[in-house]
């Protein structure tokens, strides 16, 4: 059995999801969720609580149980044993395994033993490439039958029809808590007109289609980046964001904030030879995961001067 932890929001639960969903692939052993950390309540300073949301994109994994977890990560969390339990762990070892900090991508996870608990955000397309086309159908479907509202359903139609480009801005917690704010930081302004220029120049046509979790900063910064601009209301976001994402992966072209959401977003999108996808250079404001970021090597890194982290 593959054990995985979920932490975060829906972009790093796609995430660690789709590692697990991999490594029980190749061993063939069922793949369990740990919940447990996003049900956990605890008061944490500078810390935004998140539920568990996969089932938004079509994930019907169980749930692991109290004892299988406790069981797999006794390495970390060590308990009283019975002596059968002691027995059987002789017979049967299990491994718990966290990702390294900085996370870059490793080689050997591929080679993980079939008892495995992962611990991590996985956040490289390298970690669940072979099963790239079952995530993207199986999420894809899921997004899909979210989106029942009429506005949304007529929305879609006009992005399907019209192509255009996704410009995603994340604020919310990547703004208003500090030490988020100091290790993620935010693109600027600059960042932005610069990549919509770049999409232009290259060919990119057709509406710019702006996606936040702060609508009302945008409308009044943004004017005048784009001729183009459509600024998409907050409430189709849909639960957790998911009809926004689900919009957001219709659309052509992309300029996406250094977040997993939008990473997503642009990923799902029609794997066309055309697409253009632009993301930040500097995927992270802390100095020592300047160089780690999750991208497809086919996205183009654009260079922010205005620093791409502060907080205008």
């Amino acid at each position: 059995m593959i054990i995985v932890r979920l932490m975060g929001g829906l972009g790093n639960q796609m995430f660690q999801y789709a590692a697990g969903l991999h490594l029980a692939t190749l061993r063939g052993v069922p793949l369990k969720l740990d919940h447990s950390f996003l049900e956990d309540r605890t008061p944490r300073t500078n810390f935004m609580p998140r539920d568990y949301w996969l089932h938004l994109v079509g994930v019907t994994t169980p749930r692991a149980e109290q004892h299988e977890i406790l069981r797999y990560r006794q390495q970390v969390e060590p308990q009283a044993r019975s002596w059968w339990q002691k027995f059987k762990e002789e017979r049967f070892p299990v491994h718990y395994h966290l990702e390294a900090a900085p996370p870059v991508f490793d080689p050997a996870f591929a080679s993980l033993p079939r008892r495995t608990y992962m611990e991590g955000y996985f956040q490289d397309e390298r970690y669940f490439g072979p099963c790239g086309g079952q995530l993207q159908e199986q999420f894809s479907r899921g997004l899909a039958a979210l989106a029942h509202d009429e506005a949304a359903q007529k929305l879609a139609t006009e992005i399907q029809s019209t192509g255009g480009i996704a410009l995603h801005i994340r604020r919310g917690d990547y703004i208003h808590i500090g030490p988020t704010h100091a290790f993620h930081g935010v693109p600027s302004i600059a960042y932005y007109a610069k990549g919509l220029a770049k999409l232009r120049a290259d060919g990119a046509a057709g509406p710019v289609y702006v996606f936040s979790d702060d609508m009302a900063w945008c409308q009044e910064h943004l004017p005048g980046l784009d001729a183009q601009l459509r600024f998409v209301p907050e409430t189709l976001g849909g639960p957790s964001g998911t009809t926004h994402l689900y919009l957001m992966s219709l659309c052509r072209h992309f300029v996406i904030a250094n977040s997993s959401f939008a990473w997503w977003a642009a990923w799902l999108a029609s794997d066309s030879p055309a697409k253009m996808v632009i993301r930040p250079a500097a995927w992270f404001r802390a100095t020592e995961f300047r160089n780690i970021h999750p991208c497809p090597a086919s996205w183009i890194a654009l260079e922010d001067e205005d620093s791409c982290l502060n907080a205008a």
